[in-house]
């Protein structure tokens, strides 16, 4: 019998406490711990040390690293997968930022300058005919 058909027959709330204690119970596992663990870490790390670094050239991120938060904790909480919600958007979250990072980091005498509203972007190091 498939999900919605248990649903249309009354089943609903039987569904919602079975699929609430997985959730739940990936959350209080010895993996769920430990992820949750080193994933609060990692987000404070983030939004203390590598975010305020790179928010003058990347103006959004900072809004977008509040968005994947509330995205890890509510999927966390609401989906019936559980601490896999949390550990994959962390760990997706931390590579992009640490990408960014590591980018800026190993290009430290580069200008950022954005280009001129409805111009061509004229930073030699994205320009095709530059002979670099």
């Amino acid at each position: 019998m498939g999900f919605f058909q248990r649903v249309l027959d009354g089943d609903a709330f039987n569904i919602i406490i079975r699929k609430a204690v997985a959730a739940t119970a990936s959350i209080l596992s010895p993996l769920g711990m430990g992820s949750l663990l080193v994933g609060v870490i990692v987000w404070i790390l983030l939004f203390r040390r590598l975010l305020p670094t790179l928010t003058t050239e990347f103006t959004t991120l900072h809004m977008v690293a509040v968005a994947a938060l509330a995205v890890a904790i509510l999927g966390t909480a609401l989906n019936d997968g559980g601490i896999t919600i949390w550990y994959t958007l962390t760990s997706a979250f931390t590579v992009t930022v640490a990408a960014l990072w590591i980018d800026r980091s190993s290009h430290p005498n580069v200008t950022q300058r954005a280009a001129p509203q409805g111009g061509p972007d004229l930073r030699p190091e994205l320009r095709r005919d530059s002979a670099n």
